[in-house]
């Protein structure tokens, strides 16, 4: 019966971010907008919550090893990381940019179904605890990162309309260069550990299923490629003294490549393992 209810619930988890999209947006051209937007996307919030729960009540941890589920936390994830940073750091123009992406990755789950389907392994079964605990820590650095990827478009955004001296009206909403650059660097220094925490469980389960710590199996491979863009980030802020410009981009682009792992290499690409989809 619960198992019945996950489609409900997720279209109204997608309807109500379409809500908070529309109200966040609006926040950037009308102030009096902001406080609509925030309690609707505390309401999607509480929607997406009520789809995890009755998605945990019914598969138990095997909700987040399949894709459908696994987008349905990794966007709870930032959002939920959205609503700490709008409660202790006040950045409520975040929100028009990291709850649009919500609602594009959540509208995109749509199409796998939400029903539950094995986790491919070969002959190997990929849905004990510790596999679990690799995917959440996976799943959690990325909720991380993709705050990381918001703060860098809305750096380049504001740059480039900075130097054409385009003065648009949303342009006054948006925090300083400054302190995006120091955002965007803080979710990557949160969010790399719990990537680097992901790799080693995953290796040490690659150990138990096949003998092996590494394959060089396409998923491992583009999670290693991901976890080099996000190192190289962090070294080059500290050694090499990139321009905040730099930085931005290459958090832009380490998020393509986490969205590449999350959905290609799941999808189309064949591998030892991946998501059930």
């Amino acid at each position: 019966m619960t198992e019945g209810l996950i489609p409900i619930a997720y279209g109204s988890t997608v309807a109500t971010y379409a809500l908070a999209t529309v109200g966040q947006v609006g926040a950037l051209f009308f102030r009096r907008w902001g406080r609509l937007a925030v309690w609707l996307t505390l309401l999607a919030w509480a929607a997406h919550s009520l789809a995890i729960g009755l998605g945990a009540l019914a598969f138990g941890r095997y909700l987040i090893l399949h894709l459908f589920g696994a987008v349905l936390f990794f966007t709870w994830l930032g959002v939920t990381n959205y609503l700490v940073f709008h409660a202790f750091a006040r950045l409520p123009v975040l929100g028009s940019f990291v709850i649009p992406v919500a609602f594009l990755l959540l509208s995109g789950a749509g199409v796998l179904g939400t029903g539950m389907t094995p986790v491919a392994g070969g002959h190997v079964d990929l849905t004990g605890a510790g596999v679990a605990i690799h995917v959440v820590l996976a799943l959690s650095g990325y909720g991380a990162l993709a705050l990381s990827f918001v703060a860098g478009v809305m750096y380049l955004l504001l740059e480039r309309q900075l130097k054409g001296k385009t003065f648009r009206q949303f342009l006054y909403r948006l925090p300083s260069l400054a302190e995006l650059d120091r955002l965007g660097y803080r979710l990557v220094a949160f969010g790399f550990p719990l990537l680097s925490l992901a790799i080693l469980t995953g290796a040490f389960q690659a150990q138990v299923a096949w003998g092996r710590y590494w394959d060089w199996d396409p998923k491992e491979t583009w999670s290693l490629l991901t976890w080099l863009i996000y190192g190289g980030y962090l070294l080059s802020r500290r050694l090499a003294r990139w321009s905040p410009r730099r930085a931005a981009w290459l958090a832009v682009v380490g998020f393509a490549a986490v969205l590449v792992n999350l959905f290609v290499i799941n999808l189309w690409v064949p591998g030892l393992h991946k998501f059930g989809s």
